[in-house]
Parts: C-alpha cells; structure tokens; sequence
C-alpha cells in the first residue's frame, strides 16, 4: 500500500470515529440556525415602570447645554481667601445634568474637599431653608449625574486644603441655566465664564 492510500484510509477511519463519537454525544447532524424570535420584554422582579417612583422618560422646556470650566483656586497658605469657591446651576425640579471634574496640581486626593448639594432659593421674607446634601468627600475627582429634586440652585463647594495653586476641571451637560451673569455663582471670588459650550 502506497504512502498516499494510507493517508486516506487513515482520514476516513478518523472520519468515522468522530461520525459515531458525536451520534453518542447526541450531535448526529448540524442543525439549522433557529428562526428569529420577535423580541418579548420579560418582567423583572421589580416593579413595572409605571409603578416606580422614578420615570423612565423625562420631558422639559429647559434647553440643552454643555459647558467646561476651569476653577481656580489658591493654596490656603497664600493669604486669605481663593482657595474655596461654590459653583452652582439654576435646575427646574426633574431636570437631570451628567457631570465630571477633576483637580489638576494636588499631590495627594485627600488635600481637597468637596460638597455636591442644592439648595432652594429662599423667598423674600422667609427663612432659608437648609441646603441638601448629595455628597460631601474628599479627593481628586468625581463623575455622576444629578436628577433635580426640586427647583433651586444645584452644584459643588470646592475647597483647596493643599500647599499649592490648583485648577478644577469641571464639565456639565444637561438641562440647566448658569447662575451667571445674572447673579453670582460663587460666594467669594467672581463666576469664570465657561471655556466652550
């Protein structure tokens, strides 16, 4: 027997092996690709959206924007004063804003504080009422998003503890006003003007 038809009894033996090991495996033959099943949502365990006290959709007048800022703020030992500031957005209840900022020139996260809260804007005549808190930390960076809970002034208290200058990268985008030029933004220094929008 040649080289050749060797090979080829040894292939077809192979062949067969495998043939008769797959009947046994239940793989008897390929099948054929499934039909395409229309999508069926499938209920989940919680509660049907209807029933959920957040909405799936939100609907406002509010236009969209998107700003960048650059803040920045003094070390504490360079004197009083510029090295805390507060940046706040005008929000009508259920408007919603994503957000991300990040402190260029610290040497450690824990040298720098923030406070993520709003606050209703108090009427004439009437005492104000206390700020609600979103989160209040320490460090370098932060992204999230904020669904209004009521109509007032929402944003962040940025305060530079460290021994150096430092500039706060701060992007918004959603549905909101600038408290700026109108009125001002910040309690201690003037509003920086956004970069873009």
């Amino acid at each position: 027997m040649s080289w050749r038809a060797c090979s080829l009894a040894v292939a077809t033996i192979g062949i067969f092996l495998i043939a008769d090991a797959a009947k046994h495996q239940g793989y008897s033959h390929l099948s054929a690709p499934a039909a395409h099943t229309p999508y069926k949502p499938v209920a989940s365990p919680a509660a049907p959206l209807a029933q959920r006290d957040v909405p799936a959709a939100g609907f406002t007048k509010t236009s969209y924007r998107s700003d960048v800022f650059e803040i920045s703020l003094r070390s504490p030992d360079a004197g009083p004063g510029g090295y805390e500031t507060e940046y706040k957005l005008h929000m009508n209840e259920g408007d919603a804003l994503a957000y991300s900022w990040s402190v260029e020139g610290l040497k450690t996260p824990d040298e720098f504080f923030f406070d993520f809260h709003g606050e209703v804007e108090s009427e004439s005549g009437k005492p104000p009422v206390p700020p609600a808190t979103y989160r209040r930390d320490i460090g370098d960076s932060q992204s999230g998003y904020l669904v209004a809970p009521f109509t007032g002034a929402h944003g962040w208290y940025f305060q530079n503890q460290s021994g150096l200058p430092v500039v706060v990268h701060l992007k918004v985008s959603g549905f909101y006003e600038l408290i700026y030029p109108a009125r001002r933004c910040f309690m201690w220094v003037a509003c920086p003007a956004p970069l873009r929008r």
